[in-house]
């Protein structure tokens, strides 16, 4: 039956009624008015629903499913079918069904909100977290009085991404729809005086009975009222017969099958020229369907209300009509405030306006726009929202007003930027460790640390500073920018490095704020609002210096990231450093004779060759200079070899002190030193030989024997290139020439 038709018979019925009062006709007439009313809000409230994000579900005391939506079938995977009784239940991963049920039972117990997130097994194997929220239906009577309902309403919302990382928040959709029929209307009279009761065969259908079925007395009806409404139908008659009132009301009938109905009656009472009350007409409008309506839209008004997307209604000029709960606790803005205002208020400046033209675009053509926005708060507080905006059409397909779904992503959004930085920060890492691994000189350690450092944290000025090879002095080895060079550490802590609370401590100093907290005494710089951290450079167990950095922002160094990223950077930086001596050592070690500490003769021997190759290449000269220390062997005969190596520890300290930058020292052997000397010819080699011979022999050599002096003279053999032409030939030559000095009685020097 049509919709039309329906009201057609509602108002032929209506035009039956031997009525005697067109007030009786015009309220009939304004109760199927209301009739389309509810419709229409049935049909706004449905198209709202198919925006919401979340699945729907009502359920008993005992949790069995009384109704899903389409959007818990589509989340979960579940059909209806499937859903409904306890099957849910199934679904729950095992460890979290006690869990899940005690929350449920104590959330009934005490008649409060259920909520609660955990896990579902998909038809497909898939697990996916939900989260829950359900709440307790109460309903209100005519009185006021707050009646119980026995159902819960939930809804659902996947959250596995969150769950996993929290790296998206899905967006979701919620849909509400309830087929609803249209009242029907009909009346019928109770005779007073003959005591009989007149139901039209219209009437009949609305109760449910055959015309033999239908009640002929008052007594009847009621009979058919149920039970907890009777008293209210009988006090209703009795108040419009006996004391004039008008009968208004609501009540249930039960009808032969059983099934419920939910009945309004309104009633006039015909009286004689004498007053005297014949009859009462009554009017009855079937209300079930719009009572489940209003419940229904009850429901679904405290699901969009107190759900947990925050909802905007505006009309088609872009002022708001309608904000739920969520947007205030959202945005800190109460309904008054921003109801006839557009969202504008609540642009934070940082969206660009291509946005918004986009947005209004697709929007007002009739799509639907999804997108993230950073709004403001009332409080100035800036929030991220994942948004979805679509337009409520009548029934004409004419927009009438838009409708806005709004996440809060702020969480989100700082997660991601949080993983964002994480993954930049370990790329720096990663590099600055790979940079590290490769790198064999400290200098170009020390500068890359630096620029790291300035690119991670950036410092208004950095420096860093290492002790000598006694811890007597403190150097500066870089400072950043130079011209803090004389400001930054005061001359007296680099004359005595134990003034420095680092150095002497080994830990770290950290200063929010230079003007407000106990500073440290070495420091010589400082800007306004500013603070500043000063590390230990340790490596191997031992500080070797300190690093400095200040910046103008007070608390940053407080940062516990802050602080992680620096030791992190200096870490690295003197671990790589640590490889680096090490390997300096071990390639000294290869090249130096352990007692002298100069070159030994493996070095000697590859040094010359090369030296050789680029003489010739420039075409130059070079000289080599063998020295032999004369009777050597009775030192160590006479005063053991202790002595003997003193002796030989001297002499290369007086060797050492007579050769240009240039020259090239080495033992050769025993108690014999070798020479290169680049660029030199015969004459300069021989001018530099008689210094050293005279150098050795005028040396009193008291620290070899306990209360002695212990006079030395040594013999020089020279030869040239490229009069001797190969590495070989210019040694023996050398040698040839020191042995003609041993044997022309020693202490001078021959070339050969």
């Amino acid at each position: 039956m049509s919709e039309s038709y329906k009201k057609t018979e509602s108002m032929e019925n209506v035009d039956s009624l031997s009525l005697g009062s067109s007030e009786l006709k015009s309220l009939l007439i304004e109760y199927n008015q209301k009739n389309e009313l509810l419709s229409e809000n049935e049909r706004r409230f449905r198209t709202i629903t198919n925006f919401l994000p979340v699945g729907i579900f009502y359920t008993d005391l005992e949790g069995n499913f009384l109704f899903v939506n389409e959007q818990w079938c589509k989340i979960t995977g579940f059909t209806a079918d499937e859903s409904l009784g306890n099957g849910w239940m199934d679904a729950l991963h095992a460890d979290d069904l006690t869990p899940v049920l005690k929350v449920w039972a104590d959330a009934v117990k005490s008649k409060k909100i259920f909520k609660s997130e955990f896990r579902l097994i998909c038809p497909d194997g898939k697990i996916m977290w939900v989260l829950c929220i359900g709440i307790p239906l109460f309903f209100s009577d005519d009185a006021g009085k707050r009646e119980e309902s026995n159902v819960y309403v939930a809804t659902i919302t996947d959250i596995t991404e969150r769950k996993l990382m929290e790296e998206e928040l899905r967006k979701s959709k919620d849909t509400l729809a309830h087929a609803q029929r249209i009242a029907q209307l009909s009346s019928w009279e109770w005779d007073i005086e003959n005591k009989e009761l007149y139901m039209p065969e219209g009437t009949f259908h609305m109760y449910g009975f055959s015309k033999e079925q239908s009640p002929n007395t008052i007594e009847e009806f009621i009979g058919c009222v149920h039970e907890d409404d009777r008293s209210l139908v009988k006090d209703a008659f009795s108040c419009a017969l006996h004391g004039g009132k008008p009968l208004d009301i609501e009540y249930r009938i039960i009808l032969p099958d059983e099934t419920e109905r939910v009945i309004r009656s309104y009633a006039e009472i015909a009286y004689s020229d004498e007053k005297k009350p014949l009859k009462i007409i009554i009017a009855n409008l079937d209300i079930t369907e719009n009572v489940y309506i209003e419940e229904e839209l009850h429901k679904l008004h405290r699901a969009v209300e107190y759900g947990p997307a925050s909802v905007m209604i505006t009309n088609t000029h872009g002022q708001i009509e309608y904000i739920n709960q969520r947007f205030t606790q959202l945005t800190g803005y109460a309904p008054d405030e921003v109801i006839g205002k557009k969202p504008s208020l609540l642009k934070s400046g940082h969206t660009p306006p291509e946005v918004y033209v986009y947005l209004w675009k697709t929007v007002a053509s009739g799509g639907e726009w999804h997108g993230e926005l950073c709004n403001k708060k009332k409080n100035g507080e800036l929030y991220w929202e994942s948004t979805s905006i679509s337009p409520i059409k009548n029934r004409k397909g004419e927009i009438v007003q838009f409708f806005a779904i709004k996440l809060d992503i702020t969480d989100q959004k700082r997660l991601e930027a949080e993983r964002d930085n994480n993954f930049r920060n370990l790329r720096r890492l990663m590099d600055f460790s790979t940079f590290l691994n490769e790198e064999t000189q400290e200098d170009v350690l020390f500068k890359h640390l630096t620029n790291t450092l300035k690119d991670v944290l950036n410092p208004d000025g950095i420096a860093i500073l290492l002790l000598d090879n006694d811890n007597q002095l403190m150097n500066v080895v870089i400072i950043d920018p130079p011209e803090l060079s004389d400001k930054i550490i005061k001359d007296e802590v680099l004359l005595d490095p134990s003034l420095c609370r680092v150095i002497r401590t080994g830990k770290e100093l950290y200063v929010a704020d230079i003007k407000k907290e106990h500073a440290c005494k070495c420091l010589a710089y400082t800007l306004e609002n500013s603070g500043y951290a000063c590390c230990p450079l340790i490596t191997g167990g031992t500080t070797i210096g300190m690093l400095f950095a200040i910046k103008e922002e007070t608390g940053y160094w407080c940062n516990e990231e802050v602080q992680k990223l620096l030791k992190t950077y200096i870490g690295l930086a003197m671990s790589a450093l640590q490889r680096i001596r090490l390997m300096n050592f071990a390639k000294r070690t290869a090249i130096t004779d352990a007692l002298t500490g100069i070159y030994n003769r493996r070095f000697f021997d590859e040094m010359l060759k090369k030296q050789l190759a680029l003489t010739k290449r420039r075409d130059e000269c070079v000289c080599l200079l063998l020295l032999d220390l004369d009777h050597f062997k009775s030192i160590n005969d006479t005063y053991g070899h202790s002595a003997g190596d003193r002796v030989l520890q001297e002499v290369s300290r007086i060797l050492n002190n007579s050769l240009r930058t240039s020259d090239v020292l080495a033992r050769y052997g025993g108690e014999e030193f070798v020479i290169i000397m680049p660029g030199a010819d015969v004459s300069q080699a021989k001018e530099k030989a008689e210094g050293i011979r005279k150098s050795i022999e005028a040396t009193c050599f008291d620290t070899i024997v306990y209360g002695q002096t212990y006079r030395l003279t040594v013999s020089i053999g020279i030869a040239s290139f490229p009069q001797y032409g190969t590495s070989e030939t210019l040694v023996n030559a050398a040698d040839e020439a020191l042995y003609k000095a041993k044997k022309n009685g020693r202490n001078r020097v021959e070339t050969g």
